[in-house]
C-alpha cells in the first residue's frame, strides 16, 4: 500500500513539475536504477543476533557481513545520491526480526561506497515483505535509486 508514501518515481515527477524544492541544485536528467541482490547464505533473526552479547554478534556477523560485500560488489551498483530498499524474503522469520539483517546489508552499501551515508538523506523508505515466489531460505534485496 502506497498511500502518499514518496517514491523516487514520484519524487521524479514531482521536480520536474517544480512542486517540491531540493536541498541541492540538480540536473533536470536524473538518471534512475533499479539493482536486485539475492542472498541465499545464513538468515539471522533479531532474537539471534543479539542474544549472547557483542563478540558473539560480531562472530555471527562477520561472514555475512563478507557475503553482502562481495554480492554488492557483484552487482556492480553505481553511486547513489538516494535509494529506497525492499527486502522481500520466504524464510520462517516474522518480518520484524530481518531487521537484523538488513543493518549490515546497508552498512556495507554505505562501506562499498554505494551510498555516502545510511541517514534519512540519502536512505529513507525500507520495506520487508514475505513473498512466496523467492527462493525458499533467500532474502532479495531490490534497490531502486538516483545516481550521483
Amino acid at each position: 500500500m502506497n498511500r502518499g508514501r514518496m517514491t523516487v518515481e514520484k519524487y521524479q515527477v514531482a521536480r520536474k513539475k517544480g512542486t517540491i524544492k531540493p536541498f541541492q541544485k540538480q540536473p533536470v536528467e536524473d538518471k534512475f536504477v533499479t539493482c536486485e541482490i539475492k542472498y541465499d547464505g545464513k538468515v539471522l533473526g533479531l532474537n539471534q543476533m543479539y542474544s549472547g552479547g557483542w563478540q558473539k554478534r560480531m562472530t555471527k556477523l562477520k561472514p555475512i557481513k563478507a557475503h553482502f560485500a562481495a554480492l554488492i560488489l557483484d552487482a556492480n551498483i553505481p553511486e547513489l545520491k538516494y535509494m529506497e530498499l525492499t527486502v522481500y524474503h520466504n524464510t520462517r522469520f516474522d518480518i520484524d526480526n530481518l531487521a537484523a539483517m538488513v543493518k549490515p546489508f546497508v552498512d556495507q552499501l554505505r562501506a562499498k561506497e554505494v551510498i555516502p551515508d545510511d541517514t534519512k538523506k540519502f536512505w529513507d523508505h525500507l520495506s520487508i515483505a514475505y513473498d512466496p515466489q523467492v527462493k525458499k531460505k533467500q532474502l532479495l534485496f531490490v534497490i531502486k535509486g538516483q545516481v550521483a
